[in-house]
């Protein structure tokens, strides 16, 4: 289930969908930043509220997805991490809509360097893949 766009929508009525939500038996709640406007600072401080407030919030994986539209995609989605997020949606080369998604490839590779997650992610086939991804649609950077 996702909440368009919750950096947008009152705190409170976020609060009440999320319990809603999970007393339905909902496993994964996506947070998005559909238009890529929040701040790492912002993005954080919603993810912090959620968190402390909604009943019940470990039962299910909380997810973010994260558009690009300042170049604050990535950053927002490792900041979630730091508040408990378990689910980071992005994309090959940040393919998405407008300015993209968070980038696949940025966000394992920075996931990598803490200490205190454990990815199991071939890192080996992702240079192919964007490079498979750039050829057919010419759009991001391949390594």
């Amino acid at each position: 289930m996702r909440l368009e766009d919750s950096t947008k929508k009152l705190y409170s009525s976020v609060n009440c969908w999320l319990i809603f939500l999970i007393w339905g038996k909902i496993s994964i709640v996506s947070i998005p930043d559909s238009f890529g406007l929040a701040s790492p600072e912002e993005f954080s401080q919603l993810l912090q509220m959620i968190f402390n407030r909604v009943l019940n919030i470990n039962e299910v994986v909380v997810s973010v997805h994260c558009h690009d539209d300042l170049g604050m995609a990535v950053d927002n989605s490792l900041i979630a991490l730091s508040c408990g997020v378990r689910q980071i949606e992005c994309a090959i080369n940040g393919l998405g809509a407008r300015k993209g998604n968070a980038d696949f490839s940025k966000v394992v590779m920075e996931v990598s360097k803490q200490e205190n997650y454990q990815l199991e992610i071939n890192t080996s086939l992702m240079s192919k893949a964007a490079e498979l991804i750039f050829q057919i649609t010419g759009i991001g950077e391949y390594y």
